[in-house]
């Protein structure tokens, strides 16, 4: 269906951190019209080939056969769950139709189950922690599960509320995932704290020089905050200041956004590992070749 060019083909992936893998495609056969817009799951596998963790996304531009198409997907360890085992990793990715699940095969010579997921990168997960340590101040309401391997929990927001930041070191950005519900839920309703009639947040950080930013909008977005005004002893309060409230019938308190993910996006982002990766354990089983 496509030749891929993924890069790099090794990285690590610290805690909290975000790498970046860039995907080259060049579509070279038309997928079936019914069929919607493609998904492209990216898994990371350990060391028995069990899914840890996802990276789906919907391909960003219209497949079309002989037109390229080139991005950037976040891999990330989120801060708002305990970290993954140290040692290595592999990730897979491949197609699938969004609106059935069946499999697209990249090599139309080879369209059996086997090569419907492929091997594109080796990860290494290092055993010292690096990144930056977050802690909540505020209404948040207690860590529920996300219901995803790509969102392994959220936490939700009830009136304004400080993300803090500890142990910044370095240049490099602090990236968040914020929900803003519908409000179309049954027996929900949104309640607005000015006359608005759109829901949204502005977010301000100690550590971006003065930067504010709004979202606006139902669904999940992300935020990248440059800590380029780092202080001295490494620590950042992010302000997040909803303009909303989410009602709920025969449910009492309210809510506002929810924190999807968090993670420390360091500068050099999806480079190959240095040496603090972490080597193989004596007797463990290597990971699989890349084809």
């Amino acid at each position: 269906m496509a030749r891929l060019e993924v890069q790099p083909q090794a990285l690590t992936l610290g805690y909290p951190d975000v790498q970046e893998l860039h995907l080259a495609w060049e579509p070279e056969a038309a997928l079936d019209p019914a069929g919607g817009t493609p998904t492209v799951f990216v898994h990371l596998l350990d060391r028995r080939g069990r899914i840890v963790r996802t990276y789906d996304h919907l391909f960003p531009r219209p497949w079309q056969e002989g037109t390229p198409v080139a991005y950037d997907v976040k891999v990330f360890q989120s801060g708002l769950v305990s970290p993954l085992p140290p040692g290595s990793y592999t990730l897979s990715l491949g197609l699938y139709d969004n609106r059935n699940g069946r499999r697209w095969p990249l090599d139309v010579a080879a369209p059996d189950l086997k090569r419907h997921e492929y091997r594109v990168a080796q990860v290494q997960v290092p055993a010292k922690r690096r990144g930056p340590r977050f802690s909540f101040a505020g209404p948040w309401l207690p860590s529920e599960p996300g219901g995803s391997r790509q969102v392994l929990a959220r936490r939700w927001l009830d009136g304004p509320g400080v993300l803090r930041v500890q142990g910044l070191s370095g240049a490099g950005s602090l990236w968040l995932v914020i929900k803003i519900p519908a409000g179309d839920g049954p027996g929900e309703k949104l309640v607005f704290d000015s006359p608005a009639n759109t829901p949204s947040v502005v977010v301000s950080a100690s550590c971006s020089g003065g930067m504010e930013t709004g979202i606006s909008g139902a669904g999940s977005r992300e935020i990248e905050i440059p800590a380029d005004a780092t202080p001295a002893d490494g620590r950042c309060e992010i302000h997040l200041r909803p303009n909303f409230h989410l009602r709920r019938v025969g449910i009492p308190g309210a809510r506002s956004i929810a924190l999807e993910n968090v993670a420390w996006i360091p500068a050099g982002a999806g480079a190959t590992p240095d040496e603090s990766a972490v080597p193989d354990e004596p007797g463990s089983p290597t990971a699989p070749a890349l084809p």
